[in-house]
């Protein structure tokens, strides 16, 4: 019966530990991967504001593709810093962007987010490469649940220790208990 209690605090004290330190690690990486997402659209909207000027030296990093489509459906690429993507996989993404229903997204096939943007009888369209996004958000994942296990683990001593030293006074008075009732029955 005591082992029994034991089991149990352990039980509850390690689901209630988990299931909070899961909803942290899961909120943060949640933030992470939104904060990535705003930020690369972000800069796919500065890459469309500049209208083909020349870009500020910390946005000639950042491997981009731009694009119009002029009213005739004719494909330019005006400029490609994707390091990899060839002319055809570059009009391919271009395609594939048009014929979506949205004015963004993620083209995981190419590992791209796009924004496309219409003015003026054409549709200009942003590309930035997100493998940095995917590494890092994978990288986060694994640290996560690494940390997540090495607390749970940690926890499951503290809370065997702690469960010892709460279960020891019931354990007591049971061992001391025991003998009345043999005796009274």
């Amino acid at each position: 019966m005591i082992k029994k209690l034991r089991r149990k605090f352990m039980i509850v004290i390690l689901s209630i530990v988990g299931v909070f330190l899961a909803s942290i690690l899961i909120g943060m990486f949640i933030s992470s991967e939104q904060d990535w997402q705003r930020r690369g659209l972000s800069t796919l909207y500065s890459a469309l504001d500049n209208n083909g000027k020349p870009q500020p030296a910390d946005m000639q990093r950042i491997p981009l593709l731009l694009a119009t489509v002029d009213g005739n459906g004719n494909v330019t690429v005006t400029e490609n810093r994707i390091m990899g993507l060839e002319q055809d996989d570059a009009l391919q993404a271009v395609s594939e962007a048009l014929a979506a229903d949205t004015d963004s997204g993620k083209l995981d096939g190419y590992k791209l987010r796009w924004l496309k943007r219409y003015q003026g009888g054409e549709t200009r369209l942003a590309f930035m490469d997100v493998t940095t996004e995917i590494m890092s958000l994978r990288s986060q994942a694994i640290n996560s649940l690494l940390i997540g296990l090495g607390a749970l683990a940690i926890f499951f001593l503290v809370s065997l220790i702690l469960a010892r030293w709460l279960v020891h006074p019931f354990e007591q008075a049971w061992v001391e208990q025991r003998p009345l009732v043999a005796d009274a029955s």
